[in-house]
């Protein structure tokens, strides 16, 4: 027998910017000149966090440290999944703006 994996609808996010000013939770102020820091945020659920300039997020294997470019996956489960950019664009394709 073989198997098809079905087609599956995501939503990402994409990493702008990790470059930010200071360790911690947003509520403390933490940002960044220019970065989606509290977009990526409020879309891992508050999950994401900052250590020492480096923007990472709990995955199924770790904590995940992500770079400019790279793409936050929310599964279905509702885990967050990493893509580095050209991984993504081998995977997935835009079907809505």
């Amino acid at each position: 027998m073989k198997y098809k994996e079905r087609p599956v609808v995501v939503k990402p996010i994409q990493i702008e910017a990790v470059q930010y000013v200071k360790t911690g939770p947003p509520e403390r102020g933490v940002a960044g000149s220019g970065s989606n820091f509290m977009e990526i945020f409020e879309f891992t659920n508050k999950y994401a966090y900052l250590m020492n300039g480096m923007l990472l997020i709990p995955t199924l294997g770790g904590d995940y440290v992500y770079h400019v470019g790279d793409w936050v996956v929310k599964e279905a489960d509702g885990h967050f999944h990493p893509h580095e950019c050209e991984s993504f664009k081998r995977t997935y394709e835009l079907i809505e703006e």
